[in-house]
């Protein structure tokens, strides 16, 4: 989706820029560093975890 939004916009690499200096890690994620916390969440690691959020943002939320 994000990257749909990019190819959409005037200047894609201009909007590309913009939105990664939004993020702390000045990068967006990797398909894999997505997939790893999705399956953090469906293995027996997370068996006593309830009701979480775990932001995989890059430290976006944290600002």
């Amino acid at each position: 989706m994000v990257e749909a939004a990019i190819q959409r916009s005037p200047d894609p690499e201009a909007y590309r820029r913009e939105r990664e200096t939004q993020v702390p890690l000045q990068r967006p994620a990797t398909p894999g560093e997505v997939a790893d916390a999705a399956l953090f969440f469906a293995s027996s690691e997370s068996s006593y975890i309830t009701g979480a959020v775990l932001p995989v943002d890059g430290g976006y939320t944290a600002f």
